[in-house]
This record gives C-alpha cells, structure tokens and sequence, in this order.
C-alpha cells in the first residue's frame, strides 16, 4: 500500500474548494490543499482513524511541506493500523492507501463509484 498525500487530503474536500482553487506553481498543490483541509477542520477523519492527540496536534501546528507530506503518510498508516482506510488499487499495480469512505466528499464518492463501473480491474478494500 502507498500513501498519496494530496489524494489522502483530497477526496475530503467538498467540490467548491476546487472551483475556488488558485493558478498554482508547480509543487504548490499539496499545501494548499493542506491548508484547505486544516480550515476545513476535518477533526472527524483524525478522529475516525484515531489518531493520537500528538499526531492531531502536530498536524495542526506544522508549516514545513516535506514535514506535513510525512505527518499525512504516518497518519494514513495509522489509519491502516486502526482499520479505518480505504485501499484503491488492482492486484498487479498496487494501492494507494485513502480515508474511510465515511470522511470522502460527495463529488469523490461519486467519482469512485464511476470509475469503478468504467475500470473492471479496479478494485476497493474497506478497512
């Protein structure tokens, strides 16, 4: 399984913060969309996946990209851990590792269902 950092923080965010999203520079996606999801206050996937109080906590107070890139790849492991995942992947290609379905957005559980229809050999591991 892998983790994706920007799709993990994406498929929470309702379909208006993309209307809404700026030109950006290559690279740049990734903290904007963390700082989307931190103003969106998504405490129910910390706490769907349990996260430990200093994991939220660091999640909440850093500012370093590469450290918020490696706090959202250790909490969706621990997401793995607590059971709480979604795995979206094929057999010979692998997986990437996202938030239960419970913490998707509207437009990204719809998209889900679509490609799963359109792609036979996709498939969907709930935790």
């Amino acid at each position: 399984m892998e983790a994706f950092p920007n799709a993990y923080l994406g498929v929470c965010l309702p379909e208006d913060v993309y209307t809404a999203q700026p030109p950006l520079r290559r690279g740049r996606k990734f903290d904007w969309l963390y700082d989307r999801w931190l103003a969106a206050e998504h405490a129910e996937l910390l706490e769907r996946v349990g996260s430990p109080s200093g994991l939220t906590a660091a999640i909440r107070a850093t500012r370093n990209h590469d450290e918020r890139a490696a706090l959202v790849c250790l909490l969706t492991a621990h997401g793995v851990l607590a059971g709480r995942f979604v795995a979206l992947g094929e057999p010979d290609g692998g997986w990437i590792t996202l938030p239960p379905l419970d913490c998707w957005a509207d437009w990204a559980q719809d998209a889900l269902a679509a490609a799963l229809r359109r792609l036979p050999r996709l498939q969907l591991v709930t935790g």
